[in-house]
């Protein structure tokens, strides 16, 4: 399986929502190191049944470094000690258009973003460690869904 996104993506479930699907369309990337689609389609009981317009973009990103960075980057000093490790940053950014108010007519763009720092050379040595901190992220975003949710409705971390 690669990265490129060629199916409808299930989501996690969180109240309200039950069983939701995404249908995702290809976009026009930013540059070549990003993988660009938007929401064509939602099934969703519970949810809106939105898609992605110019008014109410529903966008999804997935990035990596334009030049990636390796161990012959890093800096040592005059004992030849490293002291700057270079890194590699990639992300996985979703803009959705959310309404503001009652009326629906002030629209401003949420973001999710994660990015996944990687160290110069921890690819190579520290993949099973890449994995489990991989693992337990995507274990935690999935587990607390409900808690993060009522952390953004509310402020409030309980």
């Amino acid at each position: 399986m690669g990265l490129p996104i060629t199916a409808a993506v299930t989501g996690a479930a969180i109240s309200p929502l039950t069983s939701p699907s995404f249908g995702l369309s290809v976009d026009v990337p930013p540059n070549t190191n990003t993988l660009a689609y938007m929401v064509t389609g939602n099934s969703i009981a519970g949810g809106t049944a939105q898609v992605h317009t110019n008014a109410t973009p529903w966008q999804l990103r997935i990035s990596r470094p334009a030049n990636i960075k390796t161990l012959r980057d890093i800096t040592r000093n005059s004992s030849g000690v490293a002291i700057k490790i270079p890194a590699n940053n990639y992300s996985v950014t979703q803009k959705r258009s959310m309404y503001c108010n009652a009326a629906n007519t002030e629209i401003a763009a949420g973001l999710v973003t994660t990015t996944i720092t990687v160290p110069a050379g921890a690819d190579q040595y520290s993949f099973v460690i890449l994995a489990e901190m991989l693992s337990l992220q995507i274990g935690v975003l999935t587990t607390k869904l409900n808690e993060l949710k009522a952390l953004c409705l509310t402020g409030v971390m309980s």
